[in-house]
């Protein structure tokens, strides 16, 4: 954000943790900092919408309404987990992603 005082232009209540990807684009090997990607009110006429997705598991709740996809199996998101009954690992996958984007929003417990 060029010349732009972010304190001031960001509301108090917004979770403010950018980090930069230059070093990812300067350097081939470079590792990512982060284990997640997130994206927040995407698409056009979406009044609430996030996504997060680490390297095996995305989760997408739009308008309110989740979905869960595993996309080493399914990377076109067709089948969504949270229609039957989750394995371990997609739980534990589902519980974590929910946990950082509660975080990210500013809505966790903790």
């Amino acid at each position: 954000l060029a010349s732009i005082d972010i304190t001031r232009a960001v509301p108090r209540n917004v979770v403010l943790d950018s980090l930069s990807f230059a070093p990812l684009l300067r350097k081939a090997d470079a590792v990512s900092p982060r284990t997640f990607a997130y994206s927040d009110s995407f698409g056009q006429g979406i009044k609430t919408a996030q996504a997060i997705r680490n390297e095996t598991y995305k989760l997408v709740i739009n308008e309110g309404v989740e979905e869960l996809y595993a996309l080493s199996v399914d990377p076109y998101e067709k089948q969504n987990l949270l229609g039957s009954e989750l394995s371990a690992e997609a739980r534990r996958n589902y519980e974590a992603l929910k946990a950082k984007l509660a975080e990210l929003r500013g809505t966790s417990k903790s």
